[in-house]
């Protein structure tokens, strides 16, 4: 007999994947089930990165399978807004997935921006599924340490 040690993360995980079938078998008995959006679909919110380097900000955010034009970068007084729709494969059918875990439907990531933040120099790049925004610091706020001379 193997002793397992208790995972209480392994356990959340089991009651979301039981609570996620018993809303799909609440679906499919309503008749809901074949053409209504999976739970997750209305809104999701992608895995991301934020670094504080020496003269500037980075935040990278994983994409896999969104199309650049599919994705919005905006800056306004509120701060910085990551907008964009991951949509459905209409390559195969609804009934052909065994398996479909991957979030769909439309994403909003904000973000504050601090003051030291260069707002007219922000770039953006949608590169293999990574979404890399710069963030330049302000000429003042950028560290710069001297190093005595001996």
């Amino acid at each position: 007999m193997a002793i397992q040690r208790w995972d209480p993360v392994r356990d959340l995980l089991h009651l979301q994947e039981r609570l996620n079938q018993m809303f799909e078998d609440v679906l499919t008995r309503s008749g809901a089930g074949h053409d209504a959006q999976p739970v997750s679909a209305t809104a999701w919110k992608p895995a991301l990165d934020l670094l504080e380097l020496e003269d500037k900000f980075e935040v990278r955010i994983d994409l896999p399978g969104v199309p650049q034009e599919d994705v919005h970068v905006d800056v306004d007084e509120s701060g910085l807004h990551v907008r964009g729709e991951r949509r459905p494969d209409t390559s195969a059918s609804r009934d052909a997935y065994l398996r479909a875990d991957r979030p769909l439907g439309k994403f909003h990531v904000p973000l504050s921006l601090p003051p030291s933040v260069d707002r007219a120099r922000i770039e953006a790049r949608h590169r293999d599924g990574v979404l890399l925004i710069v963030l330049p610091k302000k000429e003042q706020h950028v560290e710069r340490l001297r190093v005595p001379l001996t």
